[in-house]
């Protein structure tokens, strides 16, 4: 019903995929939520789908949370004017911070306790960079940890940048089906 009213938009870039259906321009503005848009390509449709199997997942599991995304994270910290769950990277040239955000948030409801981040990884990313996103993880106050839910190629990456941070009690991985 929502397709038909032009709320959602259903998109297949993958032949045996399933539909991945966005909000509209339309339907954005009905939900009043102030969300980027999101696009959909062959290149990160996987990636999405995983996104949102972990994030149902997680609903099913921890109840007593919000589970966001990444765009109602970047909505949250526009309008709160600075980093509620991000990792800080570095600093720009500019003096402004270089964050990295998580493709999924857990916010405790009634609770003083931080979020938990969520990251889905199903692809191996250069040992540098995923160094630098778990040690950004393992340094970062505002929030209480961060999972990595991984492809099992993807997990064997992950560990040696926990060593290398030595985090372990602040960045967990939770190995998933590729």
């Amino acid at each position: 019903a929502a397709q038909r009213a032009g709320l959602l938009a259903a998109t297949r870039p993958l032949a045996r995929g399933p539909a991945l259906y966005t909000a509209t321009a339309a339907g954005r503005r009905q939900a009043g939520n102030g969300l980027e848009a999101c696009r959909v390509t062959a290149a990160n449709a996987a990636h999405l789908t995983a996104v949102a199997e972990v994030a149902a997942a997680m609903a099913r599991r921890h109840p007593d949370h919000d589970v966001q995304g990444e765009r109602e994270l970047r909505a949250r910290e526009r309008a709160a004017g600075h980093a509620l769950a991000s990792a800080r990277l570095g600093t720009a040239p500019d003096g402004s911070p270089l964050l990295h955000r998580p493709d999924l948030v857990l916010w405790p409801v009634d609770s003083g306790w931080p979020p938990v981040v969520v990251e889905v990884e199903l692809t191996v990313k250069s040992p540098a960079r995923l160094a630098a996103i778990v040690l950004a993880w393992a340094r970062c106050r505002r929030v209480a940890g961060a999972l990595y839910c991984a492809s099992p190629g993807a997990a064997r990456a992950v560990g040696p940048a926990l060593e290398a941070a030595r985090a372990p009690e602040r960045v967990r991985v939770i190995p998933i089906e590729a």
